[in-house]
């Protein structure tokens, strides 16, 4: 697998390019952590098994003595209702102008998608109201516009057990899923600046373990420690006691996503093309819906080049926490960052997603025997 993620490199040597060359002991703590951890919780998951099946079953799995802590909380809290990983507002979509679905995901832009799917609909939620940017709500519900829709009936989705509906919709052909992914430790330092901020902590109880971190970064436990990179590193270390919403792996969202990642029909990342890669999905879904009436426009076509304007960055709005020019300075040990690297190996491997350039900036990490035999020295 190491070989595989290599292939991500630029096309200089390792030899010769130095930066290229220090991501490689980093890339193996991540592909120990997934064939440690992850892989063989994975094996327990059959192909047709649904998202909930497959947790509780990696979740049981989880009991033996060979697994750290941390992923068996993990598995634990994705399993309960309250923390809202299922929750129908991951799955957007429209039928207009062609039948798009949009996975969403906390702390990679969420806000910015729920506008995108507004305006694409035609300037409403599908339900009366507006795309106020400041509504979380204005967007139209997945399971609200397939009951308009003739291709999916939403009893379909519930037959499958649990919300099925980008399982169902990557198989109907009329269906356009797509689903935008943000490097996973660039998320979790977004997450832990914006819900961690003193004000927003009391108010939204989202820096968790609440006993811990009730007021933020003023929390007692907190304010203890002198620099902003020792108390991101103390919440790297127990976040994990309660996983939040807003932490948990990407591959965890919209019906195993990291299953089923190869089944979308558009990927975008957030990076600095971003707003080449919103203006290329808006000109596909126009496409879609001039092929689905030939010989004459449809009377929604041009909304995904209007919905595609819309502003675009890979932070913005009231959230913004300018975590990428703050990774390097925050997460600047190697313990804090291997950590990291173990609990979003998931994401790494199963999304495809390359490594974040910041940790060239570290000492290179010391390696278990485990971790450099993957170097094969």
């Amino acid at each position: 697998m190491l070989l595989l993620l290599l292939t991500c490199l630029p096309a200089a040597s390792l030899h010769t390019d130095g930066a290229a060359a220090r991501l490689v002991p980093w890339r193996a703590i991540v592909e120990h952590a997934y064939d440690t951890v992850y892989r063989p919780l994975r094996a327990e998951c059959t192909a047709n098994m649904s998202a909930k099946a497959c947790l509780i079953s990696m979740h049981d799995k989880s009991a033996g003595g060979s697994y750290p802590w941390w992923v068996r909380t993990m598995l634990r809290d994705a399993l309960k209702p309250a923390t809202g990983l299922h929750g129908p507002w991951h799955s957007l979509g429209t039928i207009r102008p062609a039948p798009t679905a949009l996975c969403t995901i906390e702390k990679v832009s969420t806000s910015q998608w729920r506008k995108f799917m507004c305006l694409l609909h035609g300037g409403s939620d599908g339900m009366g109201g507006g795309c106020s940017s400041g509504c979380g709500g204005c967007s139209p519900v997945l399971e609200h516009e397939l009951r308009r829709s003739n291709s999916v009936r939403p009893d379909q989705l519930r037959a499958h057990g649990g919300d099925q509906s980008f399982r169902v919709l990557h198989d109907c052909k009329d269906w356009l899923t797509v689903v935008f992914l943000r490097d996973p430790v660039e998320r979790f330092v977004s997450g832990y600046l914006d819900k961690c901020r003193p004000t927003i902590a009391r108010g939204e109880r989202h820096c968790e373990p609440l006993g811990l971190y009730i007021n933020g970064t003023h929390s007692e436990f907190m304010r203890l420690l002198p620099h902003a990179r020792m108390q991101l590193g103390s919440y790297v270390d127990t976040f994990p006691l309660t996983w939040n919403l807003h932490f948990f792996p990407q591959s965890l969202y919209c019906d195993d996503l990291g299953r089923n990642a190869h089944k979308y029909t558009f990927r975008g990342a957030l990076n600095a093309s971003l707003a080449d890669q919103v203006g290329a999905l808006g000109r596909l879904i126009d496409a879609r819906a001039l092929a689905a009436t030939p010989g004459s426009a449809p009377k929604h076509v041009g909304q995904g080049a209007a919905a595609a304007s819309f502003k675009t960055d890979n932070d913005s709005g009231g959230h913004k926490t300018d975590a990428a020019a703050r990774l390097a300075g925050l997460v600047a040990t190697e313990s804090a960052a291997r950590r990291l690297l173990e609990y979003f190996a998931i994401d790494y491997v199963e999304l495809g997603l390359e490594l974040p350039s910041f940790l060239v900036k570290l000492p290179l990490p010391a390696l278990s025997r485990s971790e450099r035999r993957l170097l094969r020295l």
